[in-house]
């Protein structure tokens, strides 16, 4: 007695005779699809891996779960709050030799918490519009449009007036 050697189509059902040569050619095409199924699968996943990467690539080596961002003083850590500052500070001094902004933003900015915080979220938005790559194609006219105004007229609110040496807010004026 000779066993028949056969191959269930699982898409279909069909029991398919091995023996025949169009009986191995319907098992490898359904195979095949298989295989190109699971590929399909795959790059689905890889993608959706690489958009995670992309997402977590965008926040520094220790932020949380609470969804800390990369320019968020408070809750940086030591490591992360001199990068980020470094990356500030060298772009403010870019910034200050390339803009007319001498009399809104005095050279002792980073002695005024409140202006730190300002160039910080200026920075954000300006990396955002010069340095995504998918940034939309009007995004520098908003930072000069939008951010950059907003930014110069609420350092000016904020009553910082060094001109030529810093002038030094009591303590008070930052306590809780």
């Amino acid at each position: 007695m000779t066993d028949k050697m056969s191959f269930v189509d699982r898409h279909t059902g069909e029991t398919i005779d091995l023996s025949s040569t169009d009986g191995l050619r319907h098992m490898l095409e359904a195979q095949q699809a298989d295989i190109n199924a699971l590929f399909d699968d795959v790059r689905d996943l890889a993608d959706a891996v690489a958009g995670l990467a992309d997402q977590l690539g965008n926040r520094g080596p220790d932020e949380s779960a609470r969804g800390t961002t990369p320019w968020c003083w408070r809750d940086l850590s030591t490591e992360a709050a001199e990068a980020l500052w470094t990356g500030l500070t060298e772009w403010v001094a870019w910034f200050r030799s390339r803009y007319p902004v001498a009399e809104q933003l005095p050279a002792c900015w980073a002695q005024h918490p409140e202006l730190v915080e300002e160039l910080t979220a200026l920075h954000a938005v300006w990396k955002a519009a010069y340095r995504d790559p998918d940034a939309h194609p009007t995004a520098p006219a908003e930072f000069h449009d939008r951010w950059l105004p907003g930014v110069l007229v609420r350092v000016k609110e904020w009553g910082v007036h060094c001109a030529i040496e810093h002038r030094p807010r009591p303590d008070a004026v930052y306590a809780t």
